[in-house]
């Protein structure tokens, strides 16, 4: 029989695998036939090695554990997901904000692969790590593969908007409201022009005795 398996993606013939890299809240499972047979948090071992038909299971160098292989034919690890983001502020009517979905071992897992939901889909809602925030209010936005789940507290507010254009109200006595788009801009990301302090026209030259 061949005993070759399979662990984060890497084939392991008759050696020992060292898990130094893994996350000690991972687990790794044995399968027969598609089944899972045992799991095990990969904290309780350090290493495995496959030899004469045998799967021995170590840490710290004392044998815990064999497996024969006629009751396993293949080990695999779950991989772990994460997001960058856990907390998101946004406006109404902002588009969709990425939540930065990534996976251990990298690219073992697929923003698509994750089942996404929303605890309130009227203020937030969720596709394949998407954030679209919808109306004022918060909710929570939870991903899970398998086991595992990640999570962002989203909260929505109003957007202030004065003829088309979005503004911030700094609270200033005057009432002025404040642009969030630079002067000339139709958006937060375009290049426009560079005024001075209190001034409407451009200069030349902005040293500090310019007139």
């Amino acid at each position: 029989m061949d005993i070759k398996k399979y662990i984060s993606g890497f084939a392991f013939s008759s050696i020992v695998a060292i898990f130094a890299t893994v996350s000690a809240q991972q687990f790794f499972y044995h399968y027969k036939d598609g089944d899972i047979i045992k799991s095990e948090d990969v904290s309780n071992i350090d290493s495995v090695a496959i030899s004469d038909n045998t799967i021995r299971h170590y840490k710290s160098g004392n044998l815990l554990y064999e497996l024969s292989a006629s009751e396993v034919d293949s080990i695999a690890f779950e991989p772990i997901i994460c997001i960058e983001k856990t907390e998101l502020e946004l406006k109404n009517t902002m588009d969709s904000e990425w939540l930065g979905f990534t996976s251990v071992p990298k690219g073992s897992v697929r923003a698509s692969d994750v089942i996404w939901t929303s605890s309130n889909p009227a203020v937030a809602k969720v596709s394949d790590g998407y954030v679209s925030p919808i109306n004022e209010g918060e909710c929570v936005i939870s991903g899970r593969y398998g086991s595992r789940m990640v999570s962002c507290a989203v909260k929505v507010t109003h957007a202030l908007t004065v003829g088309g254009r979005e503004f911030v109200d700094l609270g200033l006595a005057s009432g002025t409201l404040w642009a969030t788009y630079n002067v000339g801009s139709a958006n937060s990301e375009a290049r426009v022009g560079y005024y001075a302090w209190r001034e409407v026209s451009e200069k030349n030259s902005y040293y500090s005795n310019s007139d």
